[in-house]
């Protein structure tokens, strides 16, 4: 096993917001083949940073064959979090999910 960190990068739409760079994550998962255990994703940030693209991460993963664990400590109270969850799991490959109802 090996860790892969893949970089985030700027909104390409010129916004300040920091997104999922879903190409660099393709192309790791496809230099590290089998050698990649899983992929972790998060959910809430603080800014400029905003939540990962999980449901597009879980088809990746599940094209790729390797697990998603979504790391979503602060998400557990935002509809709009859960809705995206619903659809990750839905659309693609979660694993494990995990939350905090202290925050």
């Amino acid at each position: 096993m090996t860790c892969v960190v893949v970089p985030t990068k700027l909104d390409p739409e010129n916004t300040d917001e920091v997104v999922t760079d879903l190409d660099a994550m393709e192309r790791a998962l496809k230099e590290n083949e089998g050698r990649v255990l899983a992929v972790i994703t998060t959910t809430s940030c603080f800014a400029p940073r905003i939540p990962d693209q999980i449901d597009e991460v879980g088809k990746l993963c599940m094209k790729e064959d390797v697990c998603h664990v979504i790391n979503n400590a602060y998400g557990l109270q935002c509809k709009k979090t859960c809705k995206l969850i619903n659809r990750a799991c839905t659309v693609g490959r979660v694993d494990a999910i995990v939350c905090s109802t202290n925050k």
